[in-house]
C-alpha cells in the first residue's frame, strides 16, 4: 500500500513539474521565423498618419489604431473588422460620429487601452483614453493634455500615458493622476512636444523619452515618487521608441541608431550611411531584442528587422527587396511577430500587415 501511495505521489510531482515546463515556453528564434504578408486592410485616413500602432492579447486578438477615419480595426483570427465606438460622448458629440484619432494601444489579456485625442489641441482639453473591459467600451475622464501619444502598461494598477504639452498620466487602479515633469527651463512644453516612448521594469523604475521642436531631447526617469532628467538623448531624430529589459537596461532607437542606457549611453548599432529608418523595438531580455525598420532605397522601401541574440546583430530582410513597405509598428508574444506599415504609394491608403512565425 505504501509503495502505491509513493508511486502516486512521484507521478503527481512529475506531472506538476512537466506542466510548469510546458507553461514556460521559451521565445521562438526570430532568425528562424517564416514571413508572409497576412492582409492588406483597406483603411482610410490621411496619407501620413493613417496607421500608428498594433497590439494584441494573442495572434487571434489584435488591434490596429491610427487616424483610420477616426477608428480602429480588430482581428479575431479570421478577418479584420472596423470597430465603432458606440454610446460614448465626446466634446464634439458622439465618438461614433468621428472627430477623434488614436495613437497607441496596449492591454492585459482581454482588457484593452487606447489613447489619442479629440482633435482639440490645447493644454486644457482633448486627451482621449478609451478602455474595453472585455465586453464594452468605456471612456476615462481625464481630458487635459491635448494629444496623448504613447501608453505603457506595467500591470493593471500601473498604467502610464503621455503626449503633447509634456502631459503624463498614471493610473493606479482607481484614478488617473496627472504628473508634472521636472524639465529644464529651456524646454518648450507645447503642442508639438513628442514623447517617443514609455517603458519600465518595475513600478518604481519607469523611463520616457521627450523632445521639443527646439532640439531639446531628454531621457526622463520615475523613481516611484518624482520624475527627473536621467540624461540627454543623443540626437539624430532620437524621439524613437524605448524598451526597458527585465534587468533595467534602457534600449532606445533613433533614425539610424540603436543605443542602450545603463547609467550612460552606449551606441550598440550605428548606420553611418543613413540607409535605415528604425521604427519599433521589442524584446524578452538583454539577449533577445528585435528592432523594426525599413531600408530607404531608390525604387522600393523593403521592410527589415535587426535582431540581437546576445552575440551579434543580424539583419533579416523578411520579404525580399522587391516589397516596398514603410514600416510603422511591431508586436510580439514571443512566438510570433506582427508588423504593420503602409505602401510607399501615398495614394494607396491600405494598411499592410506582416506576420512572422
Amino acid at each position: 500500500m505504501k509503495i502505491v501511495i509513493l508511486f502516486t505521489l512521484i507521478l503527481f510531482v512529475s506531472c506538476s513539474l512537466f506542466q510548469n515546463e510546458e507553461d514556460e515556453i521559451p521565445p521562438k528564434n526570430v532568425r528562424e521565423m517564416e514571413w508572409e504578408i497576412m492582409d492588406t486592410v483597406k483603411t482610410e485616413g490621411s496619407n501620413r498618419e493613417r496607421v500608428r500602432a498594433i497590439w494584441g492579447s494573442s495572434p487571434n486578438d489584435l488591434y490596429i489604431v491610427g487616424e483610420l477615419r477616426r477608428g480602429m480595426y480588430h482581428y479575431d483570427g479570421q478577418e479584420w473588422k472596423k470597430v465603432v465606438i458606440e454610446n460614448i460622448e465626446g466634446v464634439n458629440g458622439p465618438l461614433s460620429e468621428g472627430g477623434f484619432e488614436l495613437s497607441d494601444v496596449s492591454g492585459i489579456k482581454s482588457k484593452v487601452f487606447m489613447v489619442g485625442t479629440e482633435r482639440i489641441m490645447s493644454p486644457d482639453s482633448g486627451s482621449l483614453i478609451l478602455y474595453n473591459n472585455g465586453t464594452e467600451w468605456e471612456r476615462f475622464n481625464p481630458r487635459p493634455g491635448g494629444f496623448l501619444q504613447k501608453i505603457y502598461i506595467h500591470d493593471i494598477n500601473n498604467i502610464w500615458t503621455g503626449g503633447s504639452y509634456s502631459t503624463v498620466y498614471n493610473y493606479d487602479g482607481k484614478n488617473w493622476i496627472n504628473h508634472a515633469l521636472s524639465l529644464p527651463e529651456d524646454f518648450n512644453s507645447g503642442l508639438y512636444t513628442e514623447i517617443g516612448g514609455i517603458s519600465g521594469n518595475d513600478n518604481n523604475n519607469i523611463y520616457l523619452k521627450i523632445s521639443d521642436l527646439m532640439g531639446h531631447d531628454y531621457l526622463m526617469h520615475y523613481n516611484g515618487s518624482i520624475w527627473s532628467v536621467a540624461d540627454y538623448l543623443q540626437g539624430n531624430y532620437d524621439e524613437g521608441e524605448i524598451w526597458v529589459s527585465p534587468s533595467g537596461i534602457v534600449y532606445s532607437i533613433a533614425n539610424n541608431r540603436i543605443s542602450k542606457w545603463d547609467g550612460s549611453w552606449e551606441t550598440i548599432f550605428l548606420d553611418e550611411n543613413y540607409d535605415y529608418w528604425f521604427q519599433g523595438i521589442v524584446g524578452t531580455d538583454d539577449n533577445n531584442i528585435t528592432v523594426l525598420g525599413y531600408y530607404q532605397g531608390y525604387d522600393a522601401f523593403p521592410p527589415t528587422l535587426f535582431h540581437y541574440n546576445g552575440d551579434d546583430w543580424t539583419e533579416l530582410q523578411i520579404l525580399g527587396e522587391e516589397v516596398s513597405m514603410i514600416t510603422i509598428d511591431i508586436w510580439t508574444d514571443g512566438q510570433e511577430i506582427w508588423i504593420i506599415g503602409k505602401p510607399y504609394d501615398f495614394q494607396n491608403k491600405s494598411t499592410m500587415i506582416v506576420r512572422g512565425k
